[in-house]
């Protein structure tokens, strides 16, 4: 039971990570989205988890698809697996307005404390942190974002309880191909 409660803010954490991807621009807004290339019914991100809570070892999964669209509006899947020794599933389908704020930016209790340009596969990227406060615990997010798709390709989260890396492992998406297989 005491390790329920990391693993549920794992979760949490996770799911808002994966949310973010689309939220922070990664999806046009204009009026013909098909124009697009990664912006299509089908398209999918694929992430694979791991690190550490309160020193055991977490490992798992993370996937976003895009289901449909409209000019307003993207349904979204998204589906966590965590392994651990609580291990745990979680699924949401969404469907969600095009021009919603992501929800690091709009999130009151987080601050953008860095963003850089850099290299990551051998290609240009932005590095974006932020600091976010939660529950009485200070919490560290950088992402490596690729800077056609505004799709983030490295997250890592960290506490003082936890640390927690996401990496891209497979697409569909042609901008993104690139990347995987070099962030583990």
């Amino acid at each position: 039971m005491r390790l329920l409660v990391p693993i549920v803010v794992v979760l949490v954490v996770i799911i808002g990570v994966l949310g973010y991807m689309y939220y922070s621009g990664g999806l046009p807004l204009e009026k013909e989205p098909e124009k697009k290339p990664w912006y299509f019914k089908g398209a999918y991100a694929n992430y694979t988890i791991s690190g550490a809570v309160s020193s055991y070892p977490v490992k798992g999964e993370g996937q976003i698809v895009i289901l449909d669209y409209n000019s307003t509006h993207i349904k979204i899947k998204r589906v966590v697996k965590i392994e651990s020794p609580v291990s745990d599933f979680n699924i949401s389908v969404e469907w969600e307005p095009l021009d919603s704020p992501s929800p690091l930016t709009s999130d009151k209790n987080c601050t953008k404390i860095n963003e850089t340009n850099t290299t990551y596969a051998g290609v240009k990227v932005k590095q974006i942190s932020y600091m976010c406060f939660k529950n009485d615990e200070v919490e560290n997010k950088t992402y490596i974002i690729d800077p056609k798709t505004n799709i983030p390709i490295r997250v890592v989260i960290e506490t003082d309880e936890m640390k927690i890396w996401m990496y891209l492992s497979a697409t569909n998406i042609p901008e993104l191909q690139v990347y995987i297989g070099k962030g583990s």
